[in-house]
Parts: structure tokens; C-alpha cells; sequence
């Protein structure tokens, strides 16, 4: 007999913040068996310090331990309770009960513990399933009970922990029918709406898989819950941390409601710990309830059912199918129940039993819908590019075999065929199309989907029906390609610009043909060189490596080389040249950095936006693009309709106490035409600065003179889409600040009268040096030290100095920085008491 050691009513809180600002909390007892249940002998069974044993096998008998308090925690929905324990029966039934009472005298019916098992026991370990208590039960005993057959029992190491999810702000329905595609997925409540403590994230990476098989589970747990979503909490706490298990173990979870949760953090097709550890190639959906002895309501089944048939149709999984199971080693239906894995009563004998029926009325489903077409070229079209492929794409996963055979062209060219993911099909010349040819390309309604249902050719909305495009292909191409449009040009460019080329047509031979000079015919690096091919155009994007020298001349070279996919080439180099511009940016106070996209409003959400599609435009704080700190803010669009506009709104804004305030803003431009706005106070003001003309990071200026009222908020960044400009793309924006300003690299000697600012020299010997400067009357002073790419690097002086001359000192090392030997800029900026202002730049040469 095995000998452990116990400690004595030992409690383990643990607090997790979940959904409305209430807490996951949890009290964990392990029992010391004698105090439990007492140390003397009882009918059949034995308790000692360690273990509980069973005396004389097949005999019925029960052992009750006495009254214990369950801990108290106020304002909750109910009392989740879940208990393990070390077990060495010869059955797999836990022989294990649980009753609780409000009063210490009069208690509920005993609840079975059905063990949860959706991870394998190791070494004798159990867990229950999740048991839900009413709120006011303040007792519990827990019982062991020996059925009338031929096995052995023995308990140690028993434990019980309660879990306290707190309540649910917001309940939710059952999905709704969502018609934008055959099978389309159905709502799920997402871990952040559930209220998941880790968010959509987890201490645990997620691992991904090709799922192959779906599993149906149940919970172990009761059929009937006030609050659903705090049930999902619980199990999510029970898996994570009181099975150690890092995440809760299904993908998704479904109530009586047939509302379905998401599990699993990581999004489709991450690994779930759920199938007897072999997990790869499956999906995990657990129907919460008990179904030993029941059937889950017809809610439950409804969502289920539209689930699985999603998931098959986006993977081409037949669900009255057997595929080979490499975790399982073996041939495992493709739809089925968790004991198909492991000797496991889960999902329930009644549950259990009905899966072949689901199964096929999943099949009905899936082929009660015929497969419906689109192409590329539509059929019309007149100008369809030779060496392109044709495109048939589908609304469902088909039965290749069958499109092959019902496909056919007109000119009975040899055709190439290329199945991705079995709804989209390529098909390749075997060199390139002929120019100047009308073609029909027909495919007969004998082309079936996966599931057996013909085409919907003619798209009447039935089976049936031949799917028929007319096209015809260009005129021979024998030009080269053209820049038809590029950044940048001209003598205004900033020094943090990026560089975009986009050709007029699909170019092949760019790699080692492009290259970037300064004036002196130096080579510059550059990074972050990418090729875009997009409707029928190519754009080659680039940034130099560090920041260019103000008030430069450089160019970029295409070299000769670069061709068309017919072979023109182009003969000669050509150069574009710009200039950047001969000032610098002084950065001010810094209002927000954008390292977060929290207070900022969806732009795809309400009526902040009009004409765009909503699943593509996107706001988030992202790493790619940064101008300073480690994220910035990236707005993702796509506009639908040729006046659509993206507002991005943020919850609370920022004040301008006057109308002399001025903002700034670092946006990284995508050169894509389109308009931006800023809009005060609402929507009462708007300052238009203009077309996005750029590529790169530019600074915008946004000033708030003669806006209504004086004081007031920016609140919005508005994007209008403009003719002839793009309709998707993605800014960046960073570093919004006030107080900022733009400045000459030079300063002027035309001073405002009786102030002075005087230019300081380098000393060779000594790396200090003084700066003077005259105030004819009292002012508040401040002085601030930038280096040349215009990032301030140190303050020295913001106070209060009276009129006279005066001398700051300023060396390249002190405790609040250390500076290198360059070119640094200085400004003296006061508000003499009598409110006349004045702010001067100069610059100087630090030597060290």
C-alpha cells in the first residue's frame, strides 16, 4: 500500500482579473483522509493517514465524510466546485459524489463526479468535470460509493477546489445566419467578449495543425447554468491552472443556447489539449453538459452541426468519412467522439450514439447547396493579359476530378491545371495565350462539389446549368515598360522619405537593377526593398537606412535590364532625381506615441466610416513602421464606393487651449493620392492639409488658427478617397505632439528688435561651450539641445530669467546625457512678461 503525505486544509487563492472588472478566484483544499472522513474502520472500507481502500470487493458501500464549510466570496452566479484525486480502481468509474447545503443540515442530492479525462490520466490522476453549486450553498460533503460488481477501490490524495468566475456583464444569442458565403463560419463569442483573463492571448504560444478530424466532447458538468459565459470562465481557470494545462483545452465550446465560444487561443486551426494527448490533425468542440444519460437541446446541436460543416468545407473533410489518424495510428472516422481516442466515457453514451446521424446531416447540408462561380477573366472582358492564368474560383471545395473532365477551351489549346485548397482552380498555357484571340472557356454542370452536387452554371441559384466565359486576349505588346508614377521628385523632400517606382505594367528583372546615390556618386543602402505585383502593375518600394542629409541632392538608378513578361526591355539607365529640404523638425511635447491602439475608436465600426469594407480596414499599433519608441499606429483601408471616407477617432481627443497651438504628426504616406483631414471639436472644424503625395515619413503640420471656439480638441484623422486614387493601402502615424516646429538649418541675423541670440564656436581643446543670448525684460526662458536628425537630446534650461545678458554654459556630457562629436542645433524660445514672444534657432558644431 502506497504511503503519502497530506497536509491539513491547506487553501490556495488564486485571483485572475476577468470580464466587467470581476476576478477569477479559486480556493483549493486538500484533505487530510482521516480528519475527512474519520481514521476507524467502516463498513468495507479502511481509512488510514494516506489512502482509502475498498476491503472487500462487489460489496455495496459508502462512505460519507463530514460537513465542511465551502469559502465564501459575494456576488457570484454560482460556486464552480471541481475535485481530484488519485485512483487505483479496476473501473473507470470514479465511485465519487458531492453534495452541498445551505444550512449544514439539510443537503442537496448527491451529484456523480464523472471524470474528466479529455487529457489521458497519468500515474493514477483524476480530475471531475466542472460542478456547478448554487451561489448560497455555504456546505459540502463528498461521499464514495461502492457499486455491486467484481472490482477493488482505492482513493488517495483528494482534493477539491472551488471557483468563484464572477458575474457576466453581457449575455448572448445564439448565432445569427451569415449569407456571404455557402457554409460561412458562425458567430463566436470571442475569448476578449467572454471575459478570458489572458485575453485573445495566452501564457502559452499556440501551436498550429492541418485538422483533419473534429471531436466532440461534453464538459462532465451540469446541464443547466444562469450564466454561461462564467461556466466558460471556470472550465478555462479548471484547464489552466488546476490541470496546469497553460490554456483551456478545447477550440470551441458550445451551450444549450447554441451560442459558441472560442477556446483555444491562437484562432483557427491552432492545437488544442482535448484527444488523449493526440491532439495534431483535430479540432476540439465541447458541447457543455453531461450526456450520459440525455441529449444535448436542439440549440446545441444546430450550432454544432453548422460548425462542422464550416470547418469541412474549408478543408474538404467528407463528415461521414474515414481518413488515417497519424496521432491514432490508425484508420478514425472523421467526425467523432473523444472515447474513439482513449478509454473515455466522453461525450456521453446518448451523445455518443446519435454522432452517425450528425454526421450525415452535416453531408445533407453541405450538399444541399449547389457550388456557385466566379472568374478571372469575367466573362466580357476584352484585354486579358497572355501570360496570365485563367482563374475559376468557387464557393466550395470541389471534386476535382469531375471539373477536370467538364472543362473545356474553344481554341482546344493544351491546358495546365493548378487546385489551391480545392476552391480555387489555375489554369496555364503551356506557354502564354494568344494575342489577339477571342476565346470561351465552358465548364459543363458535370463538375461536382466534394459532396456530390453539380455546379450552379447559370447561376439561377439551383444545381445545373453550363458556366460559360467569353475573352479576348491584347494586342501584341512590343514596348518596353514606363515609371508612370514615383516618389520622390523635386527639391522638398524630407529626409526620412521612402522610395515607391510603380511601373505601368508587370515587370520581371528588377533585382540588381535598382540603385540609390547621393551627390557625390556614392552609393546609399537602402532596406526594406519589396516587389508588389498588383492589378497588372508592379511597384518596387525601398527606404534608405538611416536618415538623408538635409538640403542633399541624390537620385535612384533603373538600370537597363528591366523587362516586361514579353521580353521589352528597357535599353538605357534612367535617373530620378530630388533634393531634400533645407530645414529640420523640432520635436515638441509629445501628446501620444501610438504604442497601444487602446482610445482609439474601430474605424470599420458605427457610422465612423462610410464606403469601405469593413473586414479589411483596420487599426492597430504595429512594429513594422516606426519613427520613434517601438510601435506606431498603422491604419489598414479599402474603399468600396468612389466617396468613401475612414475616420479615426480617438475617445477623448486632444486640447489646444488657443489658437496659437499647433500640432504635428509623423504619417508614413503610401503615395496612394488620397485625402487627409484633421477634424476639431467634433466635426465643427476641419483642416484638409491634402493628397497623401508621398512614400516614406513626411511631418504634417495641423494648426489651429481661426478655428471656432479658440480652445477645443482634435479629435479625429480622416482619410477621404479621391478619384483616380487607390482604394486600399495602409499610413502609418506617429509621435502626435504640440508645440512643434519646423526651422531653417541656417538662421537668419534678422532678429526680433532687443532680443538677441549670439552663435557660439567650437573649442578643439575643450568640449563645452557657452551660449549668450539678450532679454529685454523678464521672461520665461527655456532652451533645448537637438541633434540633426531633429530629436531633442537635452534641456538646458526651462525657468525664469531677468533682463540682461546672459551666458548658459553646455558641454557634451553631464548626468542626464552624453553626446558625440556632430552637429547639434540649439533654441532659445521666451515669453517676456510683457507677452511678447520670441523663439530663434541656430546651429553649431560639437567637437570632442
Amino acid at each position: 500500500m502506497r504511503s503519502l503525505t497530506f497536509l491539513f486544509f491547506v487553501f490556495l487563492t488564486i485571483n485572475m482579473s476577468a470580464s466587467g472588472g470581476n476576478k477569477i478566484m479559486s480556493e483549493k483544499i486538500d484533505f487530510d483522509l482521516p480528519s475527512f472522513y474519520g481514521n476507524s474502520a467502516h463498513e468495507n472500507f479502511i481509512v488510514e493517514k494516506d489512502v482509502i481502500s475498498q476491503t472487500i470487493p462487489g460489496r455495496v458501500s459508502e462512505l460519507v465524510s463530514r460537513s465542511y464549510e465551502i469559502p465564501e466570496k459575494k456576488n457570484q452566479p454560482f460556486i464552480g466546485a471541481a475535485l481530484f484525486w488519485n485512483s487505483y480502481s479496476d473501473s473507470e468509474e470514479s465511485g465519487l459524489f458531492l453534495s452541498a447545503s445551505k444550512d449544514g443540515v439539510n443537503f442537496e442530492d448527491w451529484i456523480y463526479i464523472e471524470n474528466d479525462d479529455d487529457i489521458y490520466p497519468k500515474q493514477g490522476g483524476y480530475s471531475s468535470g466542472l460542478i456547478v453549486l448554487d451561489p448560497e450553498m455555504k456546505y459540502f460533503r463528498i461521499k464514495i460509493e461502492a457499486e455491486i460488481s467484481d472490482y477493488s477501490m482505492q482513493i488517495e490524495k483528494l482534493s477539491v477546489e472551488f471557483i468563484y468566475p464572477g458575474f457576466t456583464d453581457n449575455q448572448f444569442t445564439a448565432p445569427t445566419i451569415n449569407n456571404t458565403d455557402d457554409f460561412p463560419k458562425p458567430e463566436v463569442i470571442s475569448r476578449t467578449e467572454w471575459g478570458c483573463p489572458d485575453g485573445q492571448g495566452s501564457g502559452w504560444s499556440p501551436n498550429y495543425t492541418t485538422v483533419t478530424h473534429l471531436i466532440i466532447h461534453h464538459s462532465a458538468g451540469q446541464n443547466t447554468a444562469s450564466d454561461w459565459p462564467a461556466v466558460v470562465r471556470s472550465i478555462w481557470h479548471l484547464h489552466t491552472y488546476s490541470n496546469g494545462w497553460g490554456d483551456v483545452g478545447y477550440n470551441f465550446l458550445i451551450d444549450p443556447y447554441g451560442v459558441i465560444y472560442e477556446g483555444r487561443a491562437g484562432g483557427d486551426n491552432a492545437i488544442g489539449a482535448h484527444f488523449c494527448g493526440k491532439n495534431s490533425n483535430t479540432m476540439g468542440t465541447c458541447v457543455m453538459g453531461t450526456y450520459s444519460s440525455v441529449l444535448p437541446t436542439d440549440p446545441a446541436l444546430s450550432s454544432l452541426i453548422r460548425l462542422f460543416t464550416w470547418k469541412c468545407n474549408q478543408l474538404g473533410i467528407d463528415p461521414t468519412g474515414s481518413t488515417y489518424h497519424n496521432g491514432t495510428g490508425g484508420s478514425l472516422a472523421n467526425v467523432t467522439g473523444h472515447r474513439s481516442g482513449c478509454a473515455t466515457a466522453c461525450p456521453g453514451a446518448m451523445f455518443y450514439s446519435i454522432i452517425p446521424s450528425l454526421t450525415e446531416d452535416m453531408k445533407t447540408v453541405l450538399s444541399s447547396t449547389a457550388p456557385s462561380i466566379n472568374s478571372e477573366p469575367v466573362d466580357g472582358e476584352t484585354d486579358f493579359q497572355t501570360y496570365k492564368p485563367l482563374v475559376i474560383n468557387f464557393t466550395q471545395m470541389m471534386d476535382t476530378a469531375s471539373v477536370r473532365t467538364a472543362l473545356s477551351l474553344s481554341t482546344g489549346e493544351k491546358m495546365n491545371f493548378y487546385w489551391k485548397d480545392r476552391d480555387r482552380l489555375e489554369i496555364y498555357p503551356e506557354d502564354y495565350w494568344q494575342f489577339s484571340t477571342d476565346y470561351q472557356l465552358t465548364l459543363s454542370d458535370n463538375a461536382n462539389s466534394l459532396y456530390g452536387t453539380a455546379i450552379d452554371g447559370d447561376a439561377d441559384g439551383n444545381p445545373g446549368g453550363d458556366y460559360v466565359v467569353h475573352f479576348s486576349t491584347i494586342e501584341p505588346d512590343i514596348t518596353p515598360p514606363e515609371v508612370f508614377e514615383y516618389f520622390p521628385q523635386g527639391e522638398d523632400i524630407n529626409i526620412y522619405a521612402g522610395m515607391k517606382f510603380n511601373f505601368n505594367e508587370v515587370v520581371d528583372g528588377i533585382i540588381g537593377h535598382v540603385y540609390l546615390y547621393d551627390e557625390m556618386n556614392n552609393y546609399v543602402n537602402f532596406t526594406d526593398a519589396e516587389i508588389i505585383e498588383e492589378n497588372d502593375i508592379t511597384s518596387i518600394v525601398f527606404r534608405p537606412v538611416k536618415a538623408l542629409e538635409p538640403g542633399a541632392e541624390y537620385y535612384v538608378t533603373l538600370m537597363a535590364g528591366i523587362q516586361d513578361k514579353y521580353g521589352n526591355k528597357i535599353e538605357t539607365d534612367q535617373e530620378f532625381h530630388f533634393k531634400t529640404r533645407s530645414e529640420n523638425i523640432l520635436e515638441g511635447i509629445l501628446l501620444h506615441q501610438f504604442e497601444t491602439e487602446t482610445d482609439w475608436i474601430d474605424p470599420a465600426s458605427g457610422t465612423q466610416s462610410e464606403g469601405i469594407d469593413p473586414l479589411i480596414t483596420t487599426f492597430e499599433a504595429d512594429n513594422l513602421r516606426k519613427f520613434a519608441g517601438d510601435k506606431s499606429g498603422k491604419l489598414e483601408y479599402k474603399f468600396t464606393e468612389p466617396n468613401g471616407y475612414v475616420t479615426l477617432e480617438h475617445n477623448s481627443g486632444f486640447d489646444y487651449l488657443s489658437n496659437d497651438d499647433e500640432f504635428g504628426l509623423w504619417v508614413w504616406g503610401d503615395l496612394s493620392g488620397n485625402e487627409i483631414v484633421f477634424s476639431f471639436n467634433g466635426d465643427e472644424d476641419k483642416y484638409i492639409y491634402g493628397d497623401i503625395d508621398w512614400y516614406g515619413w513626411e511631418f504634417i503640420r495641423i494648426p489651429t488658427t481661426g478655428l471656432n471656439p479658440a480652445q477645443g480638441t482634435l479629435n479625429k484623422i480622416i482619410l477621404n478617397h479621391k478619384d483616380g486614387a487607390d482604394d486600399h493601402g495602409q499610413i502609418w502615424v506617429d509621435n502626435l505632439q504640440k508645440d512643434a516646429g519646423v526651422t531653417g538649418l541656417n538662421s537668419t541675423d534678422q532678429l526680433p528688435e532687443n532680443f538677441a541670440i549670439y552663435q557660439n564656436y567650437p573649442n578643439p581643446f575643450n568640449p563645452a561651450t557657452k551660449i549668450r543670448f539678450d532679454l529685454p525684460d523678464d521672461s520665461h526662458v527655456k532652451i533645448e539641445i537637438f541633434d540633426i536628425s531633429g530629436r531633442r537630446v537635452a534641456i538646458l534650461t526651462n525657468g525664469n530669467l531677468t533682463a540682461g545678458i546672459h551666458e548658459i554654459p553646455f558641454t557634451s556630457a553631464n548626468n542626464d546625457y552624453t553626446l558625440t562629436s556632430g552637429i547639434y542645433f540649439y533654441r532659445v524660445k521666451a515669453e517676456a512678461r510683457s507677452g511678447e514672444t520670441f523663439s530663434e534657432v541656430r546651429k553649431m558644431i560639437l567637437m570632442k
